[in-house]
């Protein structure tokens, strides 16, 4: 039987983070709460709660009325984007 195994790196989310500058309105304790949230066999329910933390911390607002798009559109992309640098590896 095959088993897929979905991690993501730290490194990669930091990075996600500052390139589409999110999580500006979190702590460096927020941040490490975040990261210690990630794992090596992560359910597509813990992404999306990495995803929540996101939204939480970001600025929702200038962004939504930046590309005119509402709040939830702006969940979306986060978890679309985040689901983009997830690792999936085969586990046999």
């Amino acid at each position: 039987m095959v088993k897929l195994r979905k991690q993501i790196f730290r490194d990669e989310l930091r990075s996600l983070c500052i390139r589409k500058d999110w999580f500006t309105g979190g702590s460096i304790v927020d941040y490490d709460a975040m990261f210690n949230k990630l794992n090596n066999d992560m359910s597509d329910d813990e992404i999306v709660e990495v995803c929540k933390d996101i939204f939480d911390y970001s600025d929702v607002e200038k962004t939504a009325r930046e590309y005119g798009v509402s709040y939830e559109e702006v969940f979306d992309n986060i978890v679309y984007e985040v689901f983009e640098i997830v690792h999936t590896f085969v586990v046999r």
